[in-house]
């Protein structure tokens, strides 16, 4: 099972990417390390992400 969100991003952002979950995971006020992982992806999408068209 899947929430249905895709995050796309560009295969050059890898490392910039790890290190933006990083710091974003430690202001997260949650300790879950999965849904940690989740909302700063989520944060990190709306900011760096690829636009995705579901058809």
């Amino acid at each position: 099972m899947t929430s249905g969100i895709s995050f796309v991003f560009a295969p050059n952002l890898k490392e910039y990417l790890l290190r933006k979950h990083k710091k974003l995971g430690k202001k997260v006020e949650v300790e879950d390390d999965s849904m940690k992982r989740f909302i700063s992806f989520f944060k990190l999408s709306k900011t760096d992400g690829l636009e995705v068209k579901y058809e």
